[in-house]
């Protein structure tokens, strides 16, 4: 009975419409009450690797709208970096149905879910890709966290798990193929900052109209510097947009960061 009352105060306070609420609540119910990983919500049939999963993936893309954009085309071109098992392309297919999207997911486990979870939803004209991506090509550790799969990646520190090899390729490589990107999202667990730096070196950060980067903040890694890769937007024409929150002074955080090219806005 508290779990059920604890699950109504946790949708009251969700801001947003009462047909969001009211999905958010059936969502919570199942997930949590049954743990479940599987469930139809409307005409979705949706699949995590586990309920934990479900629930975050689930309230991130589908109540929160952290990907939310706006395009300038009915038909963008949409690069979903990380999309794990394909929460958030399914997201952008239903905002964008007429869009392209390419779709980039290294583990094994959860390019499977995402595999299933676009046929199963009659999801056209996506591109599935199950490579790392990295600013170079061949192979690279790929670190899987069996508690909370969404904290699995190829760096050590955010990532620790069984390793395995797994395909790395540079994200340029594929934009180099278009001539514009409406939006790009990431969310690569601490490799950002080395795909973004192979982009800005190959000239290309210029073909994307707007990014949705979530950058990790206060990992250890002396690499991840927030004022280095605000800076290389900025001094490519970008402006953006955060948001974050944190509790202790110098935590880890996981900032999630809109680009845009300042011409559209």
């Amino acid at each position: 009975m508290r779990q059920i009352i604890f699950i109504f105060y946790l949708v009251i306070k969700t801001p947003g419409k009462i047909s969001n609420k009211l999905r958010w609540l059936y969502v919570l119910l199942k997930v949590e009450i049954f743990k479940i990983n599987k469930l139809t919500i409307g005409n979705l049939s949706l699949e995590a690797n586990n309920f934990n999963s479900f629930r975050v993936l689930y309230k991130e893309v589908f109540i929160e709208e952290e990907y939310k954009f706006k395009s300038y085309t009915v038909n963008p071109i949409i690069f979903d970096c990380g999309a794990n098992v394909g929460f958030s392309t399914i997201y952008f297919k239903e905002k964008y149905p007429t869009s392209e999207i390419l779709s980039f997911e290294p583990s094994p486990n959860s390019f499977k879910i995402l595999e299933n979870n676009i046929t199963n939803n009659n999801i056209l004209n996506v591109k599935l890709i199950n490579t790392a991506l990295t600013n170079y090509e061949g192979e690279i550790d790929f670190y899987v966290n069996e508690q909370f799969d969404l904290v699995s990646g190829t760096i050590s520190e955010r990532s620790q798990g069984e390793t395995f090899k797994c395909k790395a390729n540079k994200l340029s490589n594929y934009i180099e193929r278009y001539e514009k990107i409406h939006l790009i999202k990431m969310d690569i667990e601490g490799a950002e900052m080395d795909v973004i730096k192979d982009l800005q070196l190959q000239n290309q950060l210029i073909k994307v109209e707007q990014f949705i980067i979530e950058f990790h903040h206060n990992t250890g890694d002396v690499k991840l510097d927030l004022a280095e890769f605000l800076a290389i937007f900025r001094n490519s024409g970008f402006d953006y947009s955060l948001k974050t929150k944190y509790q202790t002074l110098g935590q880890f955080q996981d900032i999630l960061i809109h680009f845009y090219q300042k011409s559209i806005n």
